[in-house]
């Protein structure tokens, strides 16, 4: 192989790889990120709401009466086992987090957008974090 074949095959390499590194770092810049105090929906598990809230899943699971262990039923599951409203069982999730937030105020920032430290991409370029929708 000569010299200039083998420079057109690294450039060609280096080209490539710089192809993927950016398209890469286009769906990591737009994956979805998880939702914070998320409504509350009827096909949400418990364990779901808990970490959408940053409550302690026993917490939420002794309000509703459930066992301490980890439940991945979601919740119209739960309201039809135990003949009750969908909507009750929402209602006295939401007082119960209101609840566990006035006891814990140091618990979280339960309200405040998650901080990621910026990416690598930021960083290089300067560019600003995507806000969370």
């Amino acid at each position: 192989m000569n010299l200039s074949r083998r420079a057109r095959l690294l450039l060609g390499l280096l080209l490539s790889l710089l192809i993927i590194f950016i398209f890469a770092a286009r769906a990591f810049r737009h994956a979805p990120r998880p939702l914070v105090d998320e409504t509350i929906q009827p096909w949400m598990s418990v364990g779901y709401i808990a970490r959408s809230y940053r409550v302690p899943p026993t917490v939420l699971l002794e309000t509703l009466g459930l066992p301490a262990r980890s439940d991945h039923r979601p919740l119209s599951a739960v309201a039809a086992e135990q003949k009750r409203p969908v909507n009750d069982l929402i209602a006295i999730l939401n007082q119960a987090i209101t609840a566990y937030r006035a006891a814990n105020p140091t618990s979280a920032l339960q309200t405040a957008e998650p901080q990621h430290p910026p990416s690598l991409l930021q960083r290089l370029f300067g560019l600003e974090p995507r806000r969370a929708p």
